[in-house]
């Protein structure tokens, strides 16, 4: 068995969906396509997520910071570094972060493809 290291690191991320982001799984190589993706995403203080819509499940596991996750129909649910949340599919969301420190959150989905399904207006 080999073991694959990848370091979560604000320097390898890029400009996505209004953060940065580093996209972790699924990875280029050789090895077989895992069963979940992940993402680690930044947002600076005073800054927020675009707006998001998937038919995927998605966790979001608080790193450093504090944040809010905006999910339309639901209360707004704030969470920080070790707090971790289950957000269902088919919800328009948006993370912001209100606070002074940067926040890092892991973001895990699956299926790491999109069900085909039609956004509501």
């Amino acid at each position: 068995m080999v073991i694959t290291r990848l370091r979560v690191d604000l320097a390898s991320a890029t400009p996505e969906f209004g953060l940065f982001c580093q996209r972790i799984l699924p990875w280029s190589g050789d090895a077989p396509e895992p069963p979940f993706g992940a993402m680690a995403l930044w947002v600076e203080p005073g800054g927020r997520s675009g707006v998001d819509y998937h038919t995927q499940e998605e966790i979001i596991l608080g790193l450093s910071g504090s944040g809010i996750v905006h999910m339309d129909g639901h209360e707004d649910e704030p969470f920080s570094a070790g707090d971790m949340l289950v957000l269902p599919p088919r919800h328009r969301h948006v993370v912001s972060n209100p606070g002074s420190e940067r926040l890092a959150f892991l973001d895990l989905y699956w299926p790491v493809h999109e069900i085909p399904d039609e956004e509501p207006s």
